[in-house]
């Protein structure tokens, strides 16, 4: 993480920051990243619901960050076993139907495990341990 403790801690406020932080307005990255203006508007001002990963990975490049650091993932929780399945497989900068094709899986059972519906089987827990790995 940047050592500027006012970078923010949502995507959106650490979006502008690290674009105030180089010097570019929102054209200047919208040109960059083939995103749209308003796209970007509307993630810095708070107004987008998430922040896919497809749009982070275009986003740290041009603003000389990275996706974790962006998507403020190292504030996610971590206290279940859904939330650090959803916490790894981001910081591992991977889409669910990415994860899922990794591990073998679909993108249904990833959804339903970020959620707490279901559960791993044992089995599915040795494959998810080495991505997990990445929490402690």
């Amino acid at each position: 993480m940047p050592e500027n403790e006012n970078c923010g801690n949502t995507p959106g406020e650490r979006i502008r920051w690290a674009r105030f932080e180089i010097g570019l307005d929102i054209v200047d990255v919208a040109h960059g990243t083939g995103l749209c203006t308003g796209t970007i508007s509307r993630i810095e001002n708070g107004r987008a619901q998430t922040v896919e990963i497809e749009t982070l990975r275009k986003l740290a490049p041009i603003l000389k960050q990275t996706i974790a650091f962006l998507g403020c993932f190292d504030l996610l929780p971590e206290s279940t076993l859904a939330e650090r399945i959803r916490k790894a497989r981001l910081i591992h900068r991977l889409t669910k139907s990415e994860f899922a094709a990794k591990i073998g899986t679909n993108e249904k059972t990833v959804r339903l495990w970020e959620r707490g519906k279901c559960s791993p089987t044992i089995k599915s827990m040795k494959i998810l341990a080495p991505y997990l790995e990445i929490l402690q």
